[in-house]
């Protein structure tokens, strides 16, 4: 702890174990530090060697031919045709309307018609056969005037008016006849009947279906007084057709006051008389009697009315208002609670 060293002796300059300084080669020039002095030159370019590559070789390109331009497709001029195998799409189903036939069709009927009056057969002037009932009469009757009366032709058929009124005045002939038990009887017995001047029944008979089509035209359309007069017309001059009582007593009914209702109600009652299974007949009396406050025997006339005809929309109605009024009284929770 307590020992010491002596100091150290500065480094010599020549040491005789260091190796001598390494002198620079004589060749090299001594360095200038004046600044005047210039960078050295350089060597020129053309004291060296400068690699030029040989040029490309050029070589013909073999000639491109011109791409056509893009095909279009050329529209075709056929007519386009569906294919058979695709079935018609079937017409909705519509119910049946009874309509006039075509001007045609009406044409050829009504000459074909009049071609059977030289017959003097009233079942082929009619177009019933001989075992027809008189309900087949009548309603032969009803369709023929729709077809053949000279007020219901069309105006294209205006030059056929004269050919019409001989042939509704035959098949008008036929009517009353076959529709006379007796004279029916006789012609089916003996195959003719007596000749009779029938010129003024003919002219009457027209008139009052005339008038009557007239009747309905006017009803349909609202107008009740003139309505009213075509159908006292048509029952005066042929009173033993039920409809026209019918129509006339219905029109009669739609005065006001009870005694209106009442007198309406007999003429109704004679054409039934004439006619008993005449649904149209048989609503109108049950229509003036539910006015007179007789429902019961109203809705019998209605039933029976929808029994025979069931297109009789407005029987069907009165049926089926009667029946929703007395659901409630026949079996109802209040109507029971009501009577406990």
């Amino acid at each position: 702890a307590g020992r010491s060293f002596p100091p150290m002796s500065p480094m010599r300059a020549t040491n005789s174990s260091a190796p001598p300084p390494r002198k620079l080669p004589d060749t090299a020039p001594p360095p200038d530090s004046s600044p005047s002095s210039k960078p050295p030159a350089r060597p020129s370019v053309s004291s060296q060697r400068v690699y030029v590559p040989p040029p490309p070789k050029i070589t013909e390109a073999a000639p491109v031919s011109p791409r056509p331009p893009p095909s279009r497709p050329v529209p075709s001029t056929a007519p386009i045709t569906r294919p058979s195998t695709v079935a018609p799409i079937p017409a909705p189903s519509a119910a049946p309307v009874t309509a006039p036939p075509a001007e045609d069709e009406r044409r050829q009927l009504l000459t074909d018609r009049a071609a059977l009056l030289a017959t003097k057969d009233p079942y082929q002037i009619l177009g019933v056969p001989k075992t027809a009932s008189p309900q087949d009469i009548q309603a032969a009757y009803l369709k023929a005037a729709k077809t053949f009366h000279p007020d219901r032709l069309p105006e294209p058929l205006a030059d056929l008016r004269e050919l019409a009124d001989r042939v509704f005045s035959a098949i008008s002939e036929a009517h009353k006849l076959l529709s006379d038990p007796d004279r029916r009887k006789t012609y089916d017995s003996a195959g003719s009947v007596s000749p009779r001047d029938d010129s003024a029944e003919v002219a009457r008979v027209l008139g009052a279906a005339t008038n009557f089509a007239k009747a309905e035209h006017f009803l349909k359309r609202g107008e009740t007084p003139r309505a009213l007069e075509h159908a006292k017309l048509a029952a005066d001059a042929d009173p033993e057709r039920g409809e026209y009582l019918a129509l006339l007593g219905w029109l009669e009914s739609m005065g006001s006051g009870q005694n209106a209702a009442r007198d309406a109600l007999a003429v109704v009652n004679r054409s039934l008389k004439l006619d008993p299974d005449s649904d149209r007949a048989l609503y109108y009396r049950g229509a003036i009697l539910k006015r007179l406050g007789k429902d019961e025997e109203a809705m019998k006339d209605f039933r029976r009315a929808a029994t025979l005809n069931p297109q009789n929309l407005e029987a069907v109605r009165e049926i089926r208002l009667h029946g929703m009024r007395s659901a409630p009284e026949k079996g109802g929770l209040f109507s029971r609670w009501f009577k406990k």
